[in-house]
């Protein structure tokens, strides 16, 4: 990774530091990564981090874990979404416990575009096959009323009224204009933020990523919990992808009920589950209800290896 994109991935974030080492006099012998945040509920705030890079030098016994154990105890907890299987073998011994599940969704905007997926093999047909499928069943949902709205740094102060506020039956990562102002000048993949409108009135919001071959929902959010509205914001924000010819397939992540029916309705299918593992810190018990997570909780936004790969 180049150094532009490591200064704004570790270092011009908001919410304090994001990497930290454990070191044997000049050598580096651990390395955690963390993606900072704040969980709201209608308990309280808590400090919140993801966990996207941790890796120990194999001959530093326990260097990993107890670099670990000691960024936990910065924060009020820390989380994980997936990972290799090692890692996920790994995490419950440090105290991560499973609290969840992410799904990841998938629609196909353009039926021939997994033919850009540089893994050609013998799955190439049947991929195809399905795109095809998916593409024609996919619904046409109405939105007439609605209108986005391209939402620049400077402006971001327009969404103040319609970002996450948590419920009794669900808990929030935090959005902030230094938050999102951040996520537009990321250097590692394209984002563009836009309100979603209806008659005027600002009703809620996405965030798209652009990576090669792909657009990614990385935040949305309906201000209020009406299957209407949660559906329009994705069926807009579907709408905004497929205008840009380099898409094939437009991808999005879900912890909650009223998220996956909106993706399903608007054509979206279940490509994968990832779990969502907890570890709290600062020796709290936290209760929490279903959290919700979106790609731009962690590294899921903007990480990619510079060749189409897709879901489909």
């Amino acid at each position: 990774m180049a150094a532009p994109q490591l200064a704004w991935k570790y270092w011009q974030a908001p919410l304090g530091p994001r990497s930290f080492v454990t070191c044997e006099g000049q050598a580096v012998v651990a390395h955690a990564g963390l993606v900072p945040g704040a969980c709201l509920t209608v308990a309280g705030r808590f400090s919140f981090a993801h966990l996207i890079d941790w890796a120990a030098d194999t001959s530093a016994a326990g260097a990993g874990l107890a670099l670990l154990k000691h960024v936990a105890r910065s924060f009020d907890a820390l989380f994980a979404v997936g990972g290799s299987n090692d890692t996920l073998r790994i995490l419950p011994v440090a105290g991560f416990q499973r609290r969840g599940t992410v799904i990841g969704f998938v629609r196909p905007l353009q039926p021939l575009g997994v033919l850009w997926d540089h893994r050609r093999n013998w799955r190439i047909l049947p991929r195809l096959v399905r795109s095809f499928l998916w593409t024609v069943s996919a619904p046409a949902i109405p939105v007439r009323g609605w209108a986005v709205r391209r939402v620049g740094p400077d402006s971001i102060g327009s969404l103040t009224s319609v970002l996450p506020t948590p419920r009794a039956d669900l808990a929030v990562m935090e959005r902030t204009a230094g938050s999102l102002t951040h996520a537009l000048q990321c250097p590692i993949a394209r984002m563009e933020l836009y309100a979603a409108e209806r008659d005027g009135d600002t009703r809620g919001y996405f965030l798209l990523a652009f990576v090669p071959g792909q657009a990614r929902i990385a935040d949305c959010w309906a201000a209020e919990p009406i299957a209407e509205d949660w559906t329009a914001v994705v069926q807009l924000a579907v709408d905004t992808a497929k205008s840009d010819s380099g898409v094939a397939e437009i991808m999005a992540w879900s912890s909650e009920p009223v998220l996956s029916q909106a993706l399903r309705s608007c054509g979206f299918h279940r490509r994968h589950e990832l779990p969502l593992l907890l570890r709290p810190g600062r020796d709290r018990d936290l209760k929490i209800p279903v959290l919700r997570i979106q790609p731009l909780d962690t590294d899921g936004a903007y990480m990619h290896g510079g060749r189409v790969e897709l879901l489909v």
